[in-house]
């Protein structure tokens, strides 16, 4: 539930402000500490006129004497969406009042602004009075309900720190230790300091009955939906069954909870340095007839406690403490969790996924999930506990996180790439902690990340996994490609696969059609169709597009449909991954200049993606085609013969964006580094249905070679994890070489197109000219265009270099002037410095007559 937006306003003119101020302070700091107030703003009265203007809110809190009954009601008519509070007294005994038993009162008045605690007599539509005898009357009431559920965490924790100062004082009045002289300023204590540091925690009862009291405010609060996170720990781990132990977790969280509890355990124990308490006292807390052997027993017993070792004992000092004198300690990640008010995941290095917080709609499954699905919920449930393998790249784990989190199931995931310390000594520790929080949470745990790792540590991390953590968790799912799950033990585990089905070219431009109309999308369904073939996205990413689209339609792109190839521009910019440079696409068809063979190539490339869903689904393709249903191209000739261009104009007529590989950041000189950055180029290019681009393909699609030494063997094994990756993929891959005969022979067969890029004749070169020079560039008349194409070959990247230089060159000669044109002396010059950059020295002297080298300044004269 939303939280209620309150503007607190007050008074600075009163006579007794100092005192209004005090109480304020104390108000907010309430409203504040309540997660069902949002508190917007704190102002003077003087200031109303510009919150009501500006400020969104539902509650306005104004002080008593400030305003007339018709004030009020002008400020409903100006804001119809608020309701006005009136406290009829901001002084400072009323806001102690509230921060003890009545503040919760207070929450719910202006949560719900019922007329419970609000005088009748003066409440007038939705103006609400709260007078000072009210408040004082309902917290009289709320005083004397002792078995009344808690309003928060921070009153629960308060009733135990009084039951652990209550216990700890008579244990201290039973088995004080002796203590002779005075104490020691951080060395020692005496008892009469101890039992002062406890009183001072409010205990003042038996802790019998204190500790019945909390029992029955803990079931009104279980019954009142009230989320207390020591209330959450004791139901995940069923410690309700045994009070030892529920008391148990409260003494080994005290020292966490206040320092003075730690200090009394360092009194009990005989050493200020030791502040946790031992096996020893902490078995005459819980249970004064066991001993310290009884409670280590319990400790390693059968119980979910001892299990999911929830208390760890340690010595401080392993060769001189003797074993009933070992600290015990609780878990870090439940300490977190218990009293940072967060899921405690973080603590772990493990990532909490939540249906309400990162869920898409709730239900929306995909039909081909919905089996698995049920499995994964029946198990969660109490049922047989297997192990589930999900099979597939990243596209494969996001299809499942959104599922889970669709059916209503809570995800710890861990990335088993991105964490440092995973030695076999580690790995099981580290382990515990995820089942913990798997167990706390109820959620699944779901180990990714296995391929970044070498075969021989994946083999050891899924042998661990498989053996220790599937009776310890809900739910154990272990994603990863390679990974193989053996028989462990002598009893073998259950094994699940998670089938991972693409959503089908047909069913996914449905997908799109219906989810673009529904958002009030006007889009054909034959452009819908297109857009869907080559954006392969999953639900969760179209269902992402088309609200970005809508968004666009709003003033910058009126066009429904170039709004949702804007969109998917989009997402795909966002995810690329960061070995690769991110091309903008600003060519267009008419752009490109080729001969009419290599052009029809080029423009065929498009439909194979377009016209999939027929070919490979209706008319029965896909069963020729096991794997390599994705589109492959070798675009091979001179550097500058348009190469990357219609790599560009293909990515934009697909309504996508053009992933560049940068060499430099995916080639590694590390053994496996290379595959494993190639491996997230590859998987996040399919997520965002980019166009990849490998730009001199010859470094990394080399031919493989004989094997002489280590160089040779793991180079070879690089290529052939490309040949495996380029058959996986299902989208677009572009190779462009300038030495096509370097290429290994086992990517040619498998490439589908291998065009040509020869260098332009006098014609092309001619159109090339032209369209090299924009229709805003200030042209001299006479440019002779053809001149230039008949006397100098040149492949059309050096042109666009001329033109560009001529441009600035025109530029510098007249500054100033917009108009000032760009002459053929411009053009020749430059073409002539460009002939000298490339090493063309007889191609440079045929030029020499129509441009001779002259001062700048003697030309202009001229």
């Amino acid at each position: 539930m939303a939280a209620t937006r309150v503007v607190l306003c007050h008074s600075a003119s009163a006579s007794n402000a100092g005192e209004l101020a005090m109480g304020v302070e104390g108000l907010a700091e309430l409203l504040r500490r309540s997660d069902a107030i949002d508190l917007a703003a704190i102002v003077e009265t003087t200031e109303i006129a510009n919150v009501l203007s500006h400020e969104k809110f539902k509650v306005l809190i104004l002080p008593a004497g400030e305003y007339t009954d018709a004030d009020y009601q002008r400020f409903l008519a100006e804001r119809p969406d608020i309701n006005i509070l009136v406290i009829d007294h901001f002084g400072p005994e009323t806001i102690v009042r509230f921060r003890d038993a009545a503040g919760d009162v207070l929450v719910r008045v202006i949560k719900a602004l019922s007329g419970d605690y609000a005088s009748e007599a003066r409440d007038s539509g939705r103006i609400h009075w709260l007078r000072k005898e009210d408040i004082d009357l309902a917290d009289n009431a709320a005083s004397r309900s002792v078995t009344g559920g808690y309003p928060n965490a921070t009153a629960h924790l308060a009733d135990v720190k009084r039951w652990l100062a209550l216990s700890l004082l008579a244990l201290i009045d039973k088995d004080a230790p002796e203590t002779s002289g005075p104490p020691i300023l951080g060395w020692t204590m005496n008892a009469a300091q101890v039992r002062a540091l406890l009183e001072d925690t409010g205990a003042e009862t038996c802790p019998d009955d204190l500790w019945d009291q909390i029992e029955r405010r803990e079931w009104a609060s279980r019954e009142c939906g009230t989320a207390l996170p020591l209330l959450r720990l004791a139901d995940a781990f069923r410690l309700d069954d045994d009070k030892i132990e529920k008391q148990l977790i409260w003494h080994t969280l005290a020292p966490e909870i206040d320092g003075r509890f730690a200090s009394a355990h360092g009194y009990l124990n005989d050493d200020l340095a030791r502040r946790r308490p031992t096996l020893s006292r902490l078995a005459q807390l819980v249970d004064p007839g066991a001993d310290a052997w009884s409670l280590r027993q319990r400790l390693a017993g059968p119980s979910p406690l001892a299990r999911h070792r929830l208390i760890s004992v340690y010595a401080e000092h392993s060769h001189a403490t003797p074993a009933t004198e070992e600290s015990v300690a609780l878990a870090p990640e439940i300490v977190r969790f218990l009293l940072k008010g967060d899921d405690g995941a973080s603590a772990t290095g493990a990532t909490l996924l939540s249906p309400d917080r990162d869920g898409g709609r709730s239900g929306d499954v995909d039909a081909e999930a919905r089996r698995g699905m049920d499995d994964l919920k029946q198990s969660l449930a109490g049922g047989e506990t297997p192990i589930f393998q999900l099979d597939g790249g990243h596209e494969a784990l996001s299809w499942f996180e959104r599922n889970a989190l669709a059916a209503g199931m809570a995800i710890l995931k861990v990335d088993l790439g991105l964490l440092d310390d995973l030695s076999p000594a580690q790995f099981p520790r580290a382990a515990e902690a995820w089942a913990r929080m798997a167990t706390l949470h109820r959620a699944i745990l779901l180990l990714t990340g296995f391929e970044q790792r070498s075969a021989e540590m994946r083999g050891e991390l899924g042998r661990i996994s498989a053996a220790s953590l599937p009776d310890l968790v809900p739910v154990l799912v272990l994603h990863g490609t390679s990974l193989k799950i053996m028989s462990y033990g002598s009893a073998r585990r259950a094994l699940r696969l998670i089938e991972y089905r693409k959503i089908g070219i047909q069913a996914r431009a449905q997908l799109w059609y219906e989810r673009a109309i529904a958002a009030g999308l006007a889009v054909p369904r034959t452009d819908v169709a297109r857009l869907a073939a080559s954006a392969r996205f999953d639900q969760a990413q179209i269902d992402m597009a088309i609200s970005i689209a809508k968004g666009l339609t709003r003033g910058q792109i009126p066009d429904h449909c170039a709004a949702l190839c804007e969109a998917v521009r989009r997402i795909a910019r966002d995810g690329a991954p960061t070995a690769v440079q991110l091309v903008e696409c600003v060519y267009g068809w008419n752009d490109i200049v080729l001969r009419e063979d290599a052009l029809a190539q080029i423009k065929s490339i498009p439909d194979q993606l377009r016209y999939a869903g027929i070919v490979q689904e209706i008319w029965g393709y896909a069963k020729r085609m096991p794997y390599g249903r994705g589109v492959a191209a070798l675009f091979s000739g001179p550097s500058g013969t348009g190469k990357s261009m219609a790599a560009q104009i293909i990515a934009c007529d697909l309504c996508t964006v053009l992933y560049r590989i940068d060499l430099s950041k995916t080639v590694s000189k590390w053994l496996g580094e290379t595959e494993k950055i190639l491996s997230e180029i590859f998987d996040l290019a399919q997520q965002n249905s980019a166009v990849l681009l490998f730009d001199e393909a010859d470094v990394l699609f080399a031919k493989r070679t004989e094997v002489k030494d280590a160089h040779d063997r793991y180079a070879n094994v690089e290529v052939a994890y490309l040949l495996q990756r380029m058959e996986d993929y299902d989208g677009l891959a572009i190779l462009t070489t300038n030495l096509k005969q370097n290429i290994d022979p086992a990517f040619l067969r498998r490439l589908r197109f291998v065009v040509d890029f020869p260098m332009p004749d006098a014609e092309c070169r001619e159109r090339i000219w032209k369209l090299a020079f924009p229709p805003q560039a200030p042209l001299a008349p006479n440019i002779d265009f053809k001149l230039l194409a008949r006397r100098v070959t040149l492949a059309g990247g050096n042109i666009q270099q001329i033109a560009i230089r001529a441009a600035f060159a025109a530029a510098s000669e007249n500054p100033g002037d917009e108009n000032a044109p760009i002459t053929m002396q411009h053009i020749v010059r430059a073409t002539r410095q460009e002939l000298l950059k490339l090493g063309m020295l007889n191609a440079e002297l045929a030029l020499a007559e129509l441009a001779p080298e002259r001062p700048a300044a003697t030309e202009a004269r001229a």
